[in-house]
């Protein structure tokens, strides 16, 4: 997956914010050397990526690139890490 060769300590925490009425909160937890994906964290986000539901769509399913989607994404924190969620690829059959 996207991540898979991310590096970085136990225990950071990536957060994803889509707004719009089918967006939410996703995270990615880095737990004994691998990334996990969940809905919910208890600690605080090392970087967190905000993008509204259409930017991410299109983005996720390369309808859009990384620099066009750049002006619609805020990422607070680690901007390495938060730029990193832009090379996501989801496609649903």
């Amino acid at each position: 997956h996207t991540f898979k060769d991310v590096q970085a300590d136990d225990g950071t925490v990536i957060q994803l914010t889509i707004s719009g009425t089918s967006g939410g909160d996703w995270f990615l937890l880095r737990k004994q050397q691998q990334w996990k994906l969940g809905k919910a964290s208890t600690t605080r986000a090392d970087a967190t990526v905000l993008i509204d539901q259409e930017s991410a769509w299109r983005l996720f399913t390369r309808g859009m690139s990384e620099n066009e989607v750049l002006p619609h994404v805020t990422i607070e924190g680690n901007q390495q890490l938060g730029l990193h969620v832009l090379h996501t690829v989801s496609i649903i059959a």
